[in-house]
């Protein structure tokens, strides 16, 4: 509405629909409006990065559960299971969750947007590896002077 009409139009609009002051929408026409992030969200995943370094079980399960487990915390909104872990993440909840790595001696490279998906296998990466030698290859592995480890496997010597 902004990119035809301004501001005064985008006001207009908004005094006759209040309930559309719930959605964004991107400066790009392209782009599809959204709607925010409820109360908690970021904790809330940010929690679960936690609990992956925290727990083998947690780490392998699902991204399905996990978006299932998401939508339980943020009843009533509704995310999702078959692609909410696909969809990238901000710079500032990447930012929060490069945090929570730092926390476990692990580093997450924030240079570039990642899915809570390519998180969770960044986490498998930086638990599998142990040795303070391995430096993040991409966003899928660690790799040492004679390994490569890729999820929880690791080839080399």
């Amino acid at each position: 509405m902004r990119y035809y009409h301004g501001e005064a139009g985008l006001s207009a609009y908004l005094s006759k629909f209040p309930e559309a002051r719930r959605f964004r929408m991107p400066p790009a026409r392209w782009e599809y409006p959204y709607q925010n992030k409820p109360k908690g969200y970021d904790e809330t995943i940010i929690g679960f990065v936690d609990q992956w370094f925290l727990s083998d079980t947690y780490i392998n399960e699902s991204n399905r559960a996990w978006v299932e487990r998401l939508n339980i915390a943020m009843a009533p909104r509704v995310f999702n299971p078959d692609n909410h872990f696909s969809k990238p993440l901000s710079a500032g909840r990447l930012q929060k969750i490069a945090e929570i790595f730092a926390k476990h001696g692990a580093r997450l490279d924030t240079s570039k947007r990642m899915s809570m998906s390519q998180v969770r296998e960044a986490v498998k990466a930086a638990k599998a590896s142990s040795n303070p030698e391995a430096q993040p290859l991409g966003r899928v592995g660690m790799i040492t002077r004679n390994s490569l480890i890729i999820g929880p496997k690791g080839y080399g010597p």
